[in-house]
C-alpha cells in the first residue's frame, strides 16, 4: 500500500468481515480502536525490549515505574507485554481473548484509558463471540503502520477518513420489523433452519469476504455428499438462502400469507 487513501480502504474493508455479525453503525467499534492499537504497536516497537527488560528488572523495586519506562519507551506511554500486535494475532483462536487481555493490561494507564474510552473489552468479547476475533486480528496485523511507513501526518489522515466513514452511516435505523430479522451468516449459521417459505427474494452479498463461513460450508457440503460423489437436496430454504444477505419472503403460515418479511441480515 502506497497511499494513506490505500490504507483506509484497506482497514475499512474490515467491514466485510463483521457485517454479518455488526451493524453498520458499529463498524467504527472495531475498526477505530484496532486501527489505534496497530499504530501505537508500530510505534513502540524500536524500543519494546528495552521496556519489557526494564520493568522485569525493577518491577519489584521501584514504586513508580512510570518514569523509567517512558523514557525506555521514547513516549508519555509504553507497553510491558512480551507480545506484539503481530505476535498477538498469531495466537491460536482458542488463546486470543486472554492474550489480548494480557497485551491491553500491560499499557501503561493512559494507554489504557484510551482503550477503555472505546469500551474496547466488550469489542473484543463480542468479536469472541461471533468467531471473528482471530480473523479481525490478523487484518490489522497484516498491515504496515510504522511511523517509518506512515508519517504523523499520514497517520491523521488516516484516521480522519476512517472517522468520516463512520459518520456515513446510522446509529441506529428506525421503522423495521426486527421481530424478523435474524442477524448472522445464512451461509454457517441458518436461524430460519426450521422455517418454510412460499418463496423468497434474495440480494446476494456481493464482494463479502466468506473466510468466517468457509470451514462451515465445507462441512455441510461433505454432509450433503453421498458415498457415489452424488449430492443430496438441500431444504429449500436454505437452497433459497445459502448465499442472501438481505432475503425477504412469503411465509406459508395462512395467518401472515401474503406478509412481506425480512428473515436475515
Amino acid at each position: 500500500m502506497n497511499n494513506h487513501g490505500e490504507i483506509v480502504s484497506f482497514l475499512w474493508g474490515t467491514a466485510d468481515l463483521i457485517r454479518d455479525s455488526f451493524k453498520r453503525g458499529k463498524y467504527q467499534d472495531v475498526i477505530l480502536p484496532f486501527t489505534v492499537l496497530r499504530r501505537i504497536d508500530s510505534v513502540l516497537e524500536p524500543t519494546k525490549d528495552d521496556v519489557v527488560d526494564a520493568y522485569e528488572q525493577y518491577q519489584d523495586e521501584l514504586d513508580n515505574l512510570d518514569p523509567l519506562l517512558q523514557q525506555k519507551s521514547g513516549y508519555a506511554f509504553y507497553n510491558t507485554s512480551k507480545f506484539t500486535f503481530p505476535e498477538l494475532a498469531d495466537s491460536k483462536p482458542d488463546e486470543l481473548r486472554e492474550n489480548f487481555e494480557t497485551y491491553i493490561g500491560a499499557f501503561s494507564d493512559n494507554m489504557e484509558d484510551v482503550l477503555r474510552k472505546f469500551d474496547f473489552r466488550n469489542t473484543l468479547d463480542k468479536l469472541e463471540r461471533a468467531d471473528l476475533l482471530h480473523a479481525v486480528a490478523q487484518q490489522f496485523a497484516s498491515v504496515d503502520l510504522h511511523p517509518d511507513t506512515l508519517s504523523n501526518e499520514e497517520m491523521g489522515l488516516v484516521f480522519e477518513e476512517l472517522i468520516r466513514k463512520s459518520d456515513l452511516y446510522p446509529k441506529t435505523e428506525e421503522g423495521k420489523d426486527a421481530e424478523r430479522i435474524a442477524f448472522g451468516s445464512t451461509l454457517s449459521d441458518d436461524a430460519h433452519r426450521s422455517t418454510h417459505f412460499d418463496y423468497q427474494l434474495a440480494n446476494p452479498p456481493y464482494g463479502k469476504d466468506w473466510r468466517r463461513d468457509k470451514k462451515a460450508v465445507r462441512d455441510e457440503a461433505k454432509r450433503s455428499t453421498h458415498a457415489d460423489g452424488s449430492r443430496r437436496a438441500r431444504p429449500a430454504s436454505q437452497t433459497a438462502s445459502c448465499c442472501s444477505s438481505n432475503t425477504w419472503s412469503t411465509t406459508s403460515n395462512p395467518r401472515q400469507r401474503g406478509a412481506g418479511a425480512p428473515v436475515s441480515s
